[in-house]
């Protein structure tokens, strides 16, 4: 027992983060997010590192920060962090996903996922790596990332939809038509979209955005998920009065 806490101690002395440690079996500390993403490392510790490089990069350059990695929001606002969304409400124009500033993202997101068709080579060749705080890469330069848009705008419909109580479904079909095009296996996105169609009473659309999920390929949708959407089918193309339906519950609301 002294011999394997002297080697853990040895192991982690130099270890500046001990909450994001993973030993050489892992791919050591720097190397484990090629391998497998881990939730604990995403809980709030690194926020001091952020705040302390915000402060001394981003404010005396009076630059923009995007942030592609989870943290607290209400403490960057506390902080008053020159921190801005990507998406500023849902009458956000630029389908494009143009913009220019300091990025900081999850390394993770440095990886390839062609099943997604995320491309990082392509998001981040006009960027520049600045630094490394542990498993936070940040980046300088101007990206054009039609999927960061489309996903930051998920989450905005989503804030519209059960945060603000918005009612106007033309609009939010509108958004989420964005979001599918460039994301066709958004399960979240698909349903509320054919939600949103079936309270206008538009059937045949409702039932188009389900399908266009379903036949999906690449990333095939999860088969309980599967059950619930194909049972809403045959709900909706059975119905002459979709809007009178049970929506589908979003299984991306967890």
């Amino acid at each position: 027992m002294a011999v394997l806490f002297l080697a853990a101690f040895g192991m982690t002395l130099r270890e500046p983060r001990l909450w994001e440690y993973h030993n050489e079996l892992a791919g050591g500390t720097a190397n484990a997010y090629t391998q497998f993403g881990n939730e604990g490392l995403d809980l709030g510790q690194r926020f001091p590192e952020m705040r302390a490089f915000h402060d001394r990069v981003i404010v005396p350059e009076q630059s923009t920060l995007f942030v592609d990695y989870w943290f607290g929001e209400k403490q960057a606002i506390a902080a008053k962090m020159r921190y801005r969304r990507r998406i500023l409400g849902m009458e956000d124009d630029n389908v494009a996903g143009v913009y220019e500033g300091y990025f900081m993202l999850d390394i993770g997101r440095t990886l390839p996922e062609p099943d997604w068709g995320w491309d990082p080579d392509t998001i981040y060749k006009d960027t520049k790596v600045v630094t490394r705080l542990g498993h936070v890469q940040v980046r300088k330069g101007r990206v054009e990332d039609p999927m960061g848009r489309a996903g930051s705008m998920y989450y905005a419909v989503v804030e519209y939809l059960y945060r603000k109580s918005g009612k106007d479904d033309v609009l939010i079909t509108r958004r989420l038509e964005e979001v599918v095009k460039v994301i066709p296996a958004h399960v979240g996105a698909a349903v509320e979209l054919a939600n949103a169609y079936q309270r206008l009473g538009d059937g045949p659309s409702a039932v188009r955005a389900l399908r266009r999920l379903l036949d999906h390929e690449k990333v095939p949708v999860e088969a309980l998920v599967r059950t619930q959407v194909e049972a809403q089918l045959a709900k909706l193309e059975s119905s002459s009065d979709p809007a009178s339906l049970e929506p589908l519950r979003n299984p991306w609301m967890e």
